[in-house]
C-alpha cells in the first residue's frame, strides 16, 4: 500500500512541476511580438497555467510529495505510540 502511495504522490507532484513549468516557458517565449490574436491566445495560456494542477485525494487533500512526506511521519508516529502501549 505505501508502494502504490508513493506512485500516487510522485505522479501528482511530476504533474505539478511540468504544469508550472508551462507556465514558465510560456511567459518567457516572446508572445508579446506576436500577432495580436496568437497573443491573446498565450495569455489565456498564461491566465490557466498560472494555477499548477495537482492531483487530489478527494478534492481534499494535494497528492505530492511533501503529503507522502507528512503521511510518512504520521504513520510513524502512530506506530511509536501502538508499540509503547503494547509494550505496557
Amino acid at each position: 500500500m505505501l508502494i502504490q502511495l508513493s506512485f500516487y504522490t510522485f505522479a501528482g507532484d511530476c504533474l505539478e512541476m511540468r504544469s508550472t513549468a508551462l507556465s514558465y516557458a510560456t511567459y518567457d517565449c516572446d508572445w508579446y511580438e506576436l500577432p495580436t490574436n496568437v497573443a491573446r491566445d498565450f495569455q489565456i495560456i498564461l491566465m490557466r497555467a498560472s494555477i499548477p494542477h495537482q492531483l487530489t485525494a478527494g478534492k481534499f487533500l494535494p497528492m505530492n510529495m511533501i503529503m507522502f512526506k507528512d503521511i510518512l511521519k504520521s504513520t510513524a508516529s502512530y506506530l511509536s505510540v501502538l508499540r509503547v502501549m503494547l509494550n505496557e
